[in-house]
């Protein structure tokens, strides 16, 4: 930790305002999180203004330039609101660009600097008679840190910090050092609270899930074989696998993929050109990805696989750029990053006028798989945003072209007479009403990975626009939802993506 002299410990009972500048990784999401229900356990109000608070905390995010300007300006801006209060700077910025962090503090009256293996210096800044810090356990996001993200409500745990790499485009192990595993009991017992508190996803956040355990004399197959032998009715969802560890552990994996206990797994595979793994210091190569990923395809058919890619990386050529965007297709969701230098990286130097193409395609690329889709798994409730452009006339021509060419011909008639976002609304009521009057429209689609045909039923929901699918086989629940908040921020429900989503054909019945 570093802080100026004039910092002093915090009371009991003071009032507390805690900020989160930025949409961030799950571990920063969650560490936010766990500030406040820190705060709240030992008596200290959280306060929804820094006007009316004697002190903050924010939490920061070095990931990119993007985070770090965002977070700059929370800490200016905390500043001007309330010019006297003394500040808490937490996160990987404060590891990453220390100098900076202390520039934009210059001129507080009070500041701390804690980085994200120092968290437990928070006892020493805030009064701890209840609980101290690490002692707290917790598993879902607040709502006010996290209103946008997809995995808000949902049932996390944390069960590692850092990794064992050395790639040379990531600055966030300098911020979080080597791996820190949490003991294996411990992540079992958190597990175990959150089926019993009734949670149907479990999802394990790590900076790399497959080195779990290698300080500890364990392995990540030891947890997850452990995970797989507790009862209930549950899936788990593992982000994120570094691949050449996912691929030197697979074989022991196996038993627990063929539990059938595993909704979403992601891979950050970063590029599909063998010649820029390399250089980013990724110890695999895509031919490897390619075999692992036929063959938890066999072992774990209904398993979403999503992954990440980084474009525009130094010395990237337009035919590297374009081995990534085919290597698309051996996943069922792709995130883009563009590469931007940090501290200790290499510098870009793909010219502005070929980056600019990339940008496009990647757009294009996006728009098309539905940038908003969060799957969180094929077997139970799966929510997706229909929405990916900034403007009503690209929602509709995007529905228009996944929803009214694949599906029955009522929902097509349906919504070719709406041409605008506030119409949108009568059509999602319009296709509700013609489904009622059916008492449910019926599907047949043929499953792509099993080949097995199933029965999809679209049903009606009381006193809103909805459509939803059901099949008792897959035990499939999809909804698609969107606020509509020109219109008293009603919802507008439509099922969209399904076909492109679950690797469907469709068949009208």
């Amino acid at each position: 930790m570093i802080r100026n002299k004039k910092f002093f410990p915090i009371p009991e009972g003071s009032r507390i305002f805690v900020h989160q500048a930025f949409k961030c990784c799950p571990y920063a999401a969650m560490i936010t999180s766990k500030i406040h229900d820190y705060l709240e356990i030992n008596s200290y109000k959280i306060c929804e203004k820094p006007e009316e608070a004697i002190a903050a905390v924010i939490n920061t995010c070095g990931f990119n330039e993007s985070r770090a300007i965002q977070a700059e300006k929370a800490i200016k801006l905390i500043r001007k609101r309330s010019p006297s209060i003394p500040l808490v700077v937490t996160g990987c910025l404060t590891v990453i660009e220390a100098q900076r962090v202390k520039k934009a503090l210059e001129g507080c009256h009070a500041w701390a600097m804690i980085g994200p293996r120092e968290m437990d210096v928070l006892d020493g800044i805030f009064e701890h008679k209840v609980i101290r810090f690490s002692c707290v356990n917790t598993n879902t996001y607040k709502e006010r840190y996290s209103s946008k993200d997809p995995r808000l409500g949902l049932y996390q745990v944390l069960v590692s910090m850092g990794c064992v790499g050395d790639c040379k485009y990531c600055v966030i192990r300098k911020a979080k050092g080597k791996i820190t595993s949490k003991p294996l009991k411990d992540v079992v017992e958190e597990v175990n609270q959150g089926i019993k508190m009734g949670f149907k996803d479990i999802f394990l956040v790590g900076d790399d899930l497959s080195c779990y355990g290698v300080d500890i004399g364990k392995d990540i197959s030891c947890l997850l074989n452990d995970l797989c032998k507790i009862d209930g009715d549950f899936l788990l969802n593992c982000e994120a696998f570094e691949p050449s560890g996912f691929i030197t552990s697979f074989d022991r994996l196996v038993p627990s993929f063929e539990s059938g206990k595993f909704g979403w797994i992601v891979l950050p595979v970063q590029s599909g050109s063998n010649i820029i793994l390399k250089k980013m210091g990724r110890k695999y190569r895509r031919e490897e990805v390619e075999k692992i990923i036929e063959k938890l395809r066999k072992v774990a058919p209904d398993m979403v696989i999503s992954t990440d890619f980084i474009f525009g990386y130094p010395s990237e050529t337009e035919e590297d750029f374009e081995l990534s965007m085919d290597f698309t297709r051996w996943f069922d969701f792709s995130n883009f990053n563009e590469y931007e230098q940090r501290p200790g990286t290499p510098p870009p130097d793909v010219p502005e006028e070929e980056m600019e193409k990339r940008r496009e395609r990647v757009k294009e690329f996006l728009e098309a798989q539905g940038t908003q889709i969060e799957v969180l798994t094929k077997k139970r409730v799966i929510p997706f945003d229909t929405w990916t452009g900034k403007d009503s006339s690209s929602h509709h021509n995007l529905l228009t072209k996944q929803w009214l060419e694949e599906t029955a011909e009522f929902v097509r008639k349906s919504f070719e007479k709406k041409d605008n976002k506030e119409n949108l609304f009568s059509a999602g009521w319009e296709i509700n009403n013609i489904i009622k009057e059916k008492e449910g429209i019926s599907i047949e689609v043929l499953n792509s990975y099993s080949k097995e045909k199933m029965k999809l039923l679209l049903t009606p929901r009381e006193n809103s626009c909805v459509c939803m699918a059901f099949s008792d086989k897959f035990n499939l629940s999809l909804v698609s939802e969107t606020e509509v908040k020109s219109l008293d921020k009603r919802k507008c429900i439509i099922l969209d993506y399904i076909r492109k989503i679950l690797n469907l054909d469709w068949n009208s019945s």
